[in-house]
């Protein structure tokens, strides 16, 4: 997580991220990736737009410059 805050470049009004507790909220974790059709892993980032999941990526994968592609 804070290799991907020290990363991440966009402004606020850019893009709205969400940072979901696993441990805490097992319950929303099992429904965003039932509803998204994606599989579980964490730390995972998922871009959602109108609606639907666009992209997905976990671990060394997540790389915060590539959100500018989604917006």
């Amino acid at each position: 997580l804070r290799q991907f805050e020290a990363s991440y470049s966009l402004k606020d009004d850019q893009l709205k991220l969400y940072y979901l507790d696993l441990l805490s909220n097992r319950t929303i974790s099992d429904e965003v990736g039932f509803t998204f059709q994606v599989l579980h892993q964490s730390p995972q980032l998922i871009v959602i737009k109108d609606g639907v999941a666009v992209a997905h990526a976990s671990h060394s994968a997540i790389q915060a410059r590539e959100l500018e592609n989604f917006i």
